[in-house]
């Protein structure tokens, strides 16, 4: 964007005009040209841009199947394509409003689309009236001829070019909020930006579906999850940020009672849109209730060897942990486990902790790598196990073998 005014004037030519166009309008956008920059040197004028108004907004077009769309034979066009399509539609568009406006991408799968109101538009829901038409137009469009599924949101109106990033600030955020509302939507900042960051997801609920979940009542955890989600997710009534927090906190409770590899990973699930999470946590409890019900014939002391050797790296599984898991007091759980394995439930999870930290001493990890694989949260703590159940040291061990 920073470029020289001498080069500017020799570069500025039909072939790269529209280059230059978009690397200023990204610039203001994204406030690498702000209110300190010198305002002759990056005039829209010196960029062949028209001007006809004070009155902007800003809308973000997001292509959520980019990747299939030129898979689609109806369709046939590669993304560069696409976006170009999508540019031509969206100015035309704006230019049918009595509006100017400049189309420009962003990233692979998103654009936007600025537009510049005429003086005589007469307030604010005048402008929202004129961006509705515009993006329904377009959504409408695409859908049918491209097959495309578009994500929009939009900014307030606001009155300086230069003012774009606090635009572009405020469509990021309306955008972010699909992930609420869900995909293909149309979202205006002005319907967010009063969102609340108080979720409800007490201690008496967690008893309750930790209740389910020790017990595989499936009917019950769902019915809790549907509720919470109806509560906090789809009454509107959340930020985006209280959403992920609520997540947090009920995907925290999943990885307490359930194995891991039945729990989606926070990171892919915070992507994703409340439904799909949804979608995916009822999965997780609907397999691991129906694991549950196929293991009820099982003594408990198989059952929590199972555990134990599904869920050895977890550095907090202990007694307690699994008097939690099965829905029996640690000291009454111990007793069974030795009754029925002969063996004290603690040895037996250093045991199987030392017979995969034995197998990784061959890999050449080291020994705080080592440690941290198998539950232990320090090297000394590791080494001292070892060796009570080894007789020697686990560096010793790897250098006899």
């Amino acid at each position: 964007v920073r470029v020289n005014i001498k080069r500017l004037r020799q570069k500025l030519s039909d072939e790269n005009i529209g280059q230059l166009q978009t690397e200023y309008l990204k610039g203001l956008l994204e406030n690498v040209i702000n209110h300190k920059s010198p305002a002759k040197e990056y005039s829209p004028e010196r960029y062949g841009l028209e001007v006809i108004s004070d009155r902007f907004s800003v809308i973000l077009i997001k292509i959520e199947n980019l990747e299939e769309m030129f898979s689609i034979e109806a369709v046939g066009l590669k993304p560069d394509s696409i976006r170009y399509a999508i540019a031509n539609v969206a100015e035309e568009l704006i230019d049918m409003q009595g509006c100017k406006g400049y189309c420009i991408t962003l990233q692979n799968d998103s654009m936007a689309a600025i537009v510049n109101f005429p003086e005589e538009t007469e307030n604010g829901q005048a402008a929202e009236k004129i961006l509705r038409a515009i993006i329904t137009e377009m959504k409408s469009f695409f859908e049918k001829c491209y097959y495309a599924a578009l994500s929009f949101s939009s900014s307030n109106e606001l009155h300086s070019l230069r003012d774009l990033n606090m635009s572009y600030g405020q469509v990021l955020e309306a955008m972010d909020y699909r992930l609420i509302r869900g995909k293909q939507q149309i979202i205006f900042y002005q319907e967010i930006c009063d969102k609340r960051n108080d979720y409800h997801y007490d201690a008496d609920m967690e008893y309750e579906l930790a209740s389910g979940i020790k017990n595989g009542d499936y009917p019950k955890t769902q019915k809790l999850i549907n509720e919470m989600f109806e509560e906090n997710v789809y009454s509107e009534r959340l930020t985006v940020e209280a959403m992920r927090l609520f997540l947090f906190e009920l995907l925290r409770t999943l990885m307490r009672y359930v194995p891991r590899e039945y729990v989606p990973s926070l990171e892919k699930l915070m992507t994703d849109t409340a439904r799909e999470t949804q979608e995916k946590v009822l999965s997780a409890l609907k397999e691991y209730s129906d694991l549950i019900k196929n293991q009820t014939d099982k003594p408990v002391g198989l059952r929590v060897m199972e555990y134990v050797e599904e869920n050895y790296q977890n550095p907090d599984l202990g007694v307690s942990m699994l008097g939690e898991i099965f829905g029996l007091t640690p000291s009454y759980l111990s007793r069974l486990f030795k009754e029925q394995a002969n063996e004290n439930m603690l040895s037996y999870i250093h045991r199987v902790r030392i017979s995969h930290s034995k197998d990784l001493l061959d890999s050449g990890m080291s020994l705080k790598d080592i440690a941290e694989q198998v539950g232990y949260l320090s090297v000394g703590g590791y080494n001292r196990v070892f060796k009570k159940y080894e007789g020697i040291s686990p560096d010793k061990f790897r250098k006899r073998k």
